[in-house]
């Protein structure tokens, strides 16, 4: 994992390489990992991982580089991310991507839409 005193989010390696690998079969170079938190529902968070074009990542994401892949953090989802780890499931189901954060959503926006 990449050194937890510089980044907002950790990336295990086993995830970093599962998305470097997905990002490969695209057909655009340079794209970015965009994560951000577009709500909250009976589980906490409800995250949005997608693929960005250098162009689409805007002034306010923060950029990080997690060993090759660079990772866009909109700006509204920061704090709510500080000390997520990106990780691979293994709950049988097969490899997918699942966040681990020590964050909870606070009472009030618990079961709704986040502002």
């Amino acid at each position: 994992m990449s050194d937890t005193s510089t980044h907002i989010v950790e990336i295990s390696d086993a995830a970093r390489d599962k998305v470097l690998a997905l990002r490969e079969g695209e057909d655009l170079p340079g794209l970015h990992l965009g994560l951000r938190i577009t709500g909250v529902g009976a589980q906490g968070f409800i995250y949005e991982t997608s693929f960005l074009r250098p162009e689409d990542v805007t002034p306010s994401d923060i950029v990080e580089n997690h060993g090759g892949l660079d990772v866009a953090i909109a700006l509204d989802s920061v704090e709510n991310l500080r000390g997520a780890v990106l990780d691979l499931s293994g709950d049988g189901a097969g490899p997918g991507l699942v966040m681990r954060n020590p964050n909870v959503p606070s009472p009030a926006t618990l079961g709704g839409e986040m502002g």
